[in-house]
């Protein structure tokens, strides 16, 4: 019997989420004249382990988006990602004005990026 128990008490170890950066971003960054600081912030809240454990408790879903796309609120600017659970990996895909980020056009280009993603594996 305790051989069962320790067997159960392993499987309840948390999994840590990767985090990965697109190319994109970067052109994001530099295009909307964010500061250095501000996205360092943002940058480190991303990093912290609460939110590599949980991703989904801290981030908000995009609704009739088939895809696991969701974004977290930055000021002005939408960070969107997408969660593959599958292979443990958070893909920061772009960063986007509130006013523009919703549009058909800028949900397609996130899933255009989620199929280069998967293309590259």
């Amino acid at each position: 019997m305790n051989f069962l128990k320790d067997c159960m008490e392993i499987k309840k170890v948390d999994l840590k989420y990767e985090l990965v950066w697109t190319n994109v971003i970067e052109e994001d960054i530099r295009e909307l004249k964010i500061p250095i600081d501000s996205f360092l912030n943002l940058k480190s809240r991303l990093m912290s382990d609460y939110f590599l454990k949980y991703p989904l408790n801290k981030t908000n879903r995009i609704i009739n988006v088939p895809e696991n796309i969701r974004y977290i609120k930055f000021g002005d600017y939408r960070l969107f990602i997408f969660i593959n659970e599958d292979n443990l990996t958070v893909y920061c895909l772009r960063l986007i004005h509130r006013k523009e980020c919703y549009s058909k056009k800028s949900i397609n280009n996130l899933l255009t990026i989620i199929e280069e993603l998967r293309n590259l594996k």
